[in-house]
Order: C-alpha cells, then structure tokens, then sequence
C-alpha cells in the first residue's frame, strides 16, 4: 500500500498550508512542514493524497455571508431536500444554514461537485464529517465547529425574539420591545453611533440589559434592505413663511 500525503489547507490564501507523510499504518514519515502548496506538490508523486478541509469558526464580530452568496449556494450548490417552500418564501433548514456557511468558508479552489456532494451527505448524516475522494485524491470537511457555532447562535436568537414583537398595531409592525413602543433598529443604531449603554438606560429607563443585547442580534439577522427612508416632511409645502429682515449694526 502506497503512502500519504495529508494535506491541511489554510483558513485564508494568506496562511501557509500544512502537510505530513504518513505511511499505510498512519505512522508519520517526517515532521509536518508548512508553506505554499506549490512545496508540497514534488511529495505526492507516488502517495495517495488526502486534503482536510476544518469547518470555520464564526464569531458574531465577523463579517456575514453576503446575501449574493447565499443565493447562489441556495440556487446551484444546495439540496432541495434541505429547502422549505412556504408562501413562495424560501426558507432555509440548520443543516441548510450550515452548508452555506461552509460552501462561503471553504477555499475557492474547493469544485462545485465536492460541495455539492459534501452538503447532500450532511443532510443524510447527523456526524458532520464528510469524505470525498477517489483511489488517489481525497477531500474531508470537517463541519462539527461551525454546526456547533451555528446551534449557538440559533439559540441566541432564539432567546432575543422573545423580548421583540412586530406587531401591526404597534410603531407600523416595525419591531419593538415587547409590551414598548421602543423601536429595536433605533436602539442598535444608537449603539453603533458609540452612544453608551448607560446613557441609553438613563434615556430609556424601561430599556434591559437583555434588550440592548436582544437588539445587537435582531439588527444582524434582520438589516434593513436598500436605501433609508425619505422624511415625509421633504417635499411637503411649508404651512406658513415670515420674512425678517436682519437687523443692521
């Protein structure tokens, strides 16, 4: 049996790989190395390969999958099976919100076909961890930290639309606090300005911790689409004028 060439690829372009030989039993051959792909390339003549893909870990402080992204993993890389139609609305299922985080981490040079079959056996499996390869070249993503990151912050979620409502009869249906008149996206704007949590609970005396806490998460899972509102005041007639003439010295 031939030897291997484990190869781990990196978070970004901007880290180095990491790669070791190992023999039939496992046994390495040699110290792991790191660097471009390109030294790793002479190693794998005659051994058969393996790439590890890691599943990313994703803070909230992080940048989100850009809505382009998400559509088109949806439209050309997802499982139908993984999709709730409701109301013509796309709905999307945990294991569905996985893969798209995953097919936005995974290296660019990563082909459509192993992602799509990577997402189609983490649909049918509940391990997370997911093999594709043939005799000599093998791809393993290992999905378990970004599911378990991902059930983090379903729950978080979770746990801060209980405090919010968008009820019609309330502020339009925009969201609010429940049993409050208080606006969430006013509130999260307010933070974003810099305006401190203390000062807000001194204006607001109504206004939680949980709430302030509740409205950083709402406004990242629901931002606001295209551009803001104009005033309904902008191009309305003045109701009366004065003219005053200016004093002279």
């Amino acid at each position: 049996m031939a030897d291997w060439l484990l190869i781990r690829l990196p978070r970004t372009p901007e880290q180095p790989a990491t790669w070791l030989t190992v023999d039939p039993r496992g046994n390495p051959s040699g110290p792991p190395q790191s660097g471009p792909l390109s030294l790793a390339a002479p190693r794998s003549v005659g051994r058969r390969i393996c790439v590890l893909v890691p599943g990313t870990d994703v803070l909230l402080a992080e940048p989100e999958v850009p809505m382009k992204a998400v559509y088109k993993t949806v439209a050309e890389r997802l499982p139908k099976a993984s999709l709730i139609q409701r109301s013509g609305q796309t709905y999307l299922t945990v294991q569905a919100v996985i893969c798209v985080r995953l097919d936005y981490e995974l290296p660019k040079d990563v082909p459509v076909k192993v992602r799509r079959f990577v997402f189609g056996k983490l649909k049918e499996s509940s391990s997370n961890r997911v093999e594709y390869g043939t005799a000599l070249f093998s791809y393993v993503v290992d999905a378990r930290p970004t599911a378990k990151t991902i059930t983090e912050r379903l729950q978080r979620y979770r746990r801060a639309m209980r405090l919010i409502v968008e009820d019609p009869a309330v502020q339009g249906g925009a969201a609010t606090f429940r049993g409050t008149r208080l606006l969430v996206h006013h509130i999260a704007g307010l933070l974003q300005q810099g305006v401190a949590e203390g000062e807000l609970r001194e204006d607001y005396p109504n206004l939680t911790q949980e709430m302030i806490e509740s409205a950083r998460i709402y406004v990242q899972a629901h931002p606001r689409r295209g551009r803001p509102r104009k005033p309904s005041w902008r191009n309305a007639k003045p109701l009366s004028s004065q003219l005053v003439r200016r004093r002279s010295a």
